[in-house]
């Protein structure tokens, strides 16, 4: 037995337990003081059962979607078939008719809110990455200008002094580190979600459609087909729902605080640059004030040789 087996043998079993319920309930008698309870463990194991096996076909057709495969061109014109074309027909014929208000549109504000959440914090780690490459540029030019002038200065006016400590700061990796590669990965992270609200939407257009052609039909013969089509499109609309609703607060939070994180190493990495130029002029001051307070001193010893020199002659 390989250890994928050893792994799933407790969900089996929690899957048994409705089955080992219902024959401890047909063997124990209605008069039995343990019937009552195993009635109601019954029903919530198979309620438990129930809602395993849900999870494990919504899990199965998200991870179909959130595959995606192969997104080029050429791959979507491979898939293109006539049950394709009708479908995208049929989801535009009922965008445009919700649009109209020909055809109700499902409403669920509560999803509208976290996707807004959502796209907000994507928005922002995609500001953050562009934004802050260039500025990194920008702050690597002005940080080496500011060097070269240190040195400048230091070589022209104190010639034989020392030269300031010009310490190298690797400050631009910190920042790719810290503030870019972690907003970029947001934003890479973010992609499977949106692609997923999309083809929420895309079931909900066929959801919506399909209950208008259950409401619209007045022919008993169809009516069977169109409510399984109608049950079809509910269920993997409500899938879809469900796990985004789940995923979409817990991925909004996460990236809320690597935002909040990345920002903070921002403001610390700029506080550092400046801290470390000002440090830079610090010494050359100092330096300055040393060479100033050293030479003042021969300066007027000479001036007071040159007089006395003139009174003699």
């Amino acid at each position: 037995m390989d250890m994928r087996s050893v792994l799933i043998k407790p969900v089996q079993r929690v899957l048994k337990y409705p089955l080992f319920l219902d024959r401890l309930v047909s063997e124990t008698a209605m008069g039995h003081p343990d019937f009552k309870d195993l009635m109601e463990a019954k029903t919530r194991m198979a309620n438990v059962a129930k809602d395993i096996n849900e999870y494990t076909k919504r899990l199965d057709l998200i991870n179909k979607y959130r595959a995606g495969g192969d997104q080029s061109l050429q791959s979507k014109m491979q898939r293109v078939s006539m049950h394709s074309v009708v479908k995208k027909s049929a989801r535009i014929s009922a965008m445009v008719s919700e649009m109209l208000g020909i055809m109700s549109q499902t409403k669920d504000p509560e999803f509208d809110e976290e996707v807004a959440k959502f796209r907000c914090v994507q928005k922002a780690a995609q500001t953050l990455a562009q934004d802050v490459s260039v500025l990194l540029q920008g702050v690597i030019a002005r940080h080496k200008a500011e060097m070269d002038i240190s040195r400048n200065l230091a070589a022209t006016l104190l010639q034989a002094a020392a030269t300031p400590e010009m310490e190298s700061i690797q400050r631009d990796s910190f920042i790719q580190q810290r503030v870019i590669q972690p907003a970029k990965q947001l934003v890479s992270l973010c992609e499977v979600p949106e692609r997923l609200i999309q083809k929420r939407y895309h079931k909900m257009l066929d959801y919506d459609n399909a209950q208008y052609k259950l409401d619209k039909n007045k022919d008993a013969t169809k009516t069977r087909i169109l409510e399984e089509e109608l049950s079809q499109m509910k269920g993997t609309y409500e899938a879809l729902n469900t796990q985004l609703m789940m995923e979409l607060p817990i991925l909004t939070r996460c990236g809320s605080e690597v935002l909040s994180l990345a920002t903070r190493s921002l403001v610390a990495a700029r506080m550092y640059l400046q801290g470390h130029l000002a440090k830079l002029y610090l010494q050359l001051a100092q330096k300055f004030a040393k060479a100033i307070a050293w030479l003042y001193p021969q300066l007027m010893r000479c001036d007071g040789g040159r007089r006395r020199l003139a009174l003699r002659t």
